[in-house]
């Protein structure tokens, strides 16, 4: 897959800097798929490896791979010093001892797998006596430690035996990123497994962990990662995994169907000496069959009908013939629209398939069903009749109702960030472009702002994670109130946020529109009782003057934003040309 890589821009110093580096060493886990692996011949593939390629092109930076036998290995090389990068990682309070992060440049929620027999998961915190399963080396394991002591966990060598555990029942569940849950299950085959909840505290960001004493090459990589569009992401994403989803109801009832009514033919195709051998052993066949079997003539009489649809209406199999649908608990309007569509059958020679259609199962409870109706005539009898084979497919339609609410849920946790609810990278870049393509037809104006929240790692440092999220979230929320409907801000990580307004002006309106969206921090926030103060520095660059596509605004936003803060923080910065030369 190839991407743009245009030439990178480095002052003499930075130059002077990789040239004295030489090849950065880095290591990666080498059986992660999808995000990365190294196979035997030491080619290193995978959505990290291919967006860590794209990251150090666009940084200037040339890589060499040091190969390890596994994530245990390549942390332990990182801290000796035989390699400056970790590939692809979240951010820990162990791993920062020795590490300078980058920005995140790839999110993906966490999630529980368990077993297809247990229950969602909504607060892991009142869970006992559960087991969790981690593989070795992993942020997870040391976060669930710290905030769920009543978890007993267990750690083993690798995702696929962390699956194969849950799968075994030997433990309860193991906590993975989507991605890699979604693609490990369905290449391995652990069909009995399920999804059961997420956290949106644990969002993996994964970023580059750089040797702590190398913060400028970590700087520069921030350039390669700032340069990736959304859009670049997703389609690294799409060609190593490729999902399909189906919501249709199983077809097994259709074929079941077709099975039966080829085994009653014989009923009436068979004109020999044996005809009663097989009448009985077919009367066994469709009595034992998990269907209603039925046979009705231009009345709406019963002519049999086979044990599961004796025992529905309550009575012998040999005492149905005769039998109407009134005689059966059904209502006026339900027998007329039965009768309605048997003499459609009846009359016209067709066989009619009614795909889906409520009714009552055997123990009197509601349910769906799918029925089909063939014409029939009884041998030995006159006139017209059909032979009907009704399914129970409840469960097949809960089931399916259930798969559409879960996907329609995983797809909300796919789009938009977990703690704040914005839309994240994808989202908002999807929304973007229909946005520019709306303001190209209308001729009209539109800003790019990027939003950078001020020193906001001293107070999560300083206060903890959870005042740091409770305040993220919070100054989300007030962002949001701040920009209309037709506007939309997004989060794509950490403490940045992007946003877009739609028919500005000029350069006036919009430095006086992200302005509001700044003035909307100036008033303290009160969280766990404590009255915090933050402020915003924003970069704004405008379309069509400063670029006609997300890649080239977001870069002059960028600079913009960087000014602001080299300004002295809380202000706003519209893109000037001059800002490249500066």
């Amino acid at each position: 897959m190839e991407f743009p890589v245009p030439a990178p821009i480095l002052s003499q110093d930075e130059r002077a800097y990789l040239e004295r580096l030489g090849p950065v060493t880095f290591c990666v886990d080498n059986d992660w798929e999808p995000y990365e692996k190294v196979d035997s011949a030491g080619a290193y593939t995978g959505i990290a490896a291919d967006l860590i390629r794209l990251i150090a092109a666009r940084a200037g930076v040339e890589l060499k791979l040091l190969r390890t036998d596994n994530w245990s290995h390549s942390l332990a090389a990182s801290r000796s010093g035989d390699c400056i990068l970790l590939a692809f990682l979240n951010e820990t309070p162990e791993r920062k001892e020795w590490l300078a992060f980058s920005d995140p440049y790839f999110s993906d929620p966490n999630v529980f797998i368990t077993r297809a027999d247990h229950e969602f998961i909504a607060d892991p915190a009142g869970l006992t006596g559960k087991t969790i399963v981690f593989p070795s080396g992993t942020s997870l394991e040391e976060t669930i430690r710290t905030r769920y002591p009543n978890f007993d966990i267990l750690v083993v060598e690798s995702e696929l035996e962390a699956l194969r555990m849950v799968e075994e029942a030997k433990a309860d569940m193991t906590l993975r990123s989507l991605t890699m849950a979604a693609y490990v299950i369905r290449k391995e085959g652990h069909f009995n497994l399920r999804i059961s909840g997420q956290l949106p505290e644990f969002m993996n960001e994964f970023r580059i962990g750089v040797a702590k004493d190398e913060t400028l090459l970590r700087d520069i990589l921030n350039r390669g990662i700032r340069s990736i569009s959304p859009q670049e992401v997703q389609s690294i994403i799409n060609s190593h995994i490729a999902i399909e989803a189906r919501t249709t109801l199983d077809r097994q009832p259709f074929f079941l169907t077709l099975g039966v009514l080829f085994l009653v033919s014989i009923a009436w195709v068979t004109r020999n000496l044996s005809l009663q051998r097989h009448m009985k052993h077919l009367r066994l066949i469709i009595d034992t069959v998990p269907a209603f079997i039925f046979a009705k003539d231009y009345e709406g009489r019963y002519l049999l009908a086979n044990r599961w649809m004796a025992t529905a209406f309550g009575v012998e199999p040999d005492k149905v013939k005769g039998l109407t649908d009134l005689d059966c608990h059904a209502t006026e309007e339900e027998r007329a629209a039965y009768l309605e569509q048997d003499r459609k059958v009846m009359d016209s020679g067709k066989a009619l398939q009614i795909d889906e259609h409520p009714g009552r199962r055997v123990d009197g409870s509601p349910g769906w069903f799918q029925t089909i109706k063939v014409p029939y005539r009884q041998p030995g009898a006159k006139g017209n009749a059909i032979l009907g084979v009704t399914t129970d497919i409840t469960d097949l339609k809960r089931a399916g109702l259930e798969l559409e609410e879960r996907e329609r849920r995983f797809r909300h946790m796919a789009q938009h960030d977990g703690l704040t609810g914005l839309p994240n990278r994808a989202l908002f870049s999807d929304r973007l472009e229909q946005a520019l393509a709306s303001c190209r037809r209308e001729r009209v104006k539109l800003a790019f702002a990027f939003v950078d929240l001020d020193r906001f790692k001293e107070i999560n440092d300083g206060l903890g994670h959870a005042v740091g999220d409770s305040l993220l979230k919070e100054a989300a929320s007030r962002m949001k109130r701040a920009i209309r409907n037709s506007d939309t801000i997004g989060r794509i990580g950490g403490d940045e946020f992007v946003a877009f307004f739609i028919g500005v002006a000029d350069r006036e309106a919009a430095f006086n529109t992200a302005n509001k969206l700044r003035a909307s921090l100036e008033q303290p926030f009160v969280i766990a009782g404590e009255a915090i103060e933050i402020s915003a520095s924003l970069g704004v660059a405008l379309f069509p003057d400063d670029g006609e596509e997300e890649l080239n605004l977001a870069r002059c936003a960028d600079a913009a934003m960087y000014r602001s803060k080299e300004q002295g923080r809380n202000r706003v910065t519209v893109y000037d040309p001059a800002l490249d030369t500066g």
